[in-house]
């Protein structure tokens, strides 16, 4: 005299189930979703590092470029395709590949001190690279309406 329980005897049970799958695997998109958005943010901030050093000393190339593989990491782990990674090199020399040049306000006993790493983060932390980064992807931003 057991009592079998079973999750599929009715509707009911079947439309949670499916609900549940759904939410699921919505929650897994958007975090496949969000890992492309940060690895392509990830590979600009890199990529704006290079070019910027680089305009400093040409020889950065063989310095860092050739040992640091960082760029290969991010567009491999975001599985960013060769157009992706173009259209953000492009778009991070346009917009960031100026910062060797920007002047700063610190004192520094050394000649052509510069603050490029911070520029790289601040440009990393944009709101236009994000907004950038979600045409790219095709995700839309979603905007609240306050009502007052």
């Amino acid at each position: 005299m057991g009592i079998k329980i079973s999750l599929f005897t009715t509707k009911s049970n079947n439309l949670k189930l499916f609900l549940i799958l759904v939410l699921l695997l919505t929650n897994v998109l958007q975090a496949q979703t969000s890992n492309v958005g940060d690895n392509m943010k990830k590979y600009v901030f890199d990529h704006c590092l290079y070019i910027n050093y680089n305009k400093i000393d040409s020889s950065f190339l063989t310095k860092f470029q050739m040992k640091d593989m960082s760029s290969t990491e991010f567009s491999t782990l975001g599985k960013l395709t060769d157009s992706q990674t173009k259209k953000l090199r492009n778009y991070t020399i346009k917009e960031a590949g100026n910062f060797y040049s920007m002047g700063h306000i610190y004192y520094s006993e050394q000649e052509n001190s510069n603050i490029i790493v911070a520029k790289c983060l601040y440009f990393y932390e944009s709101k236009e690279l994000d907004s950038y980064i979600r045409k790219l992807i095709g995700v839309t931003s979603q905007r609240k309406n306050s009502k007052k």
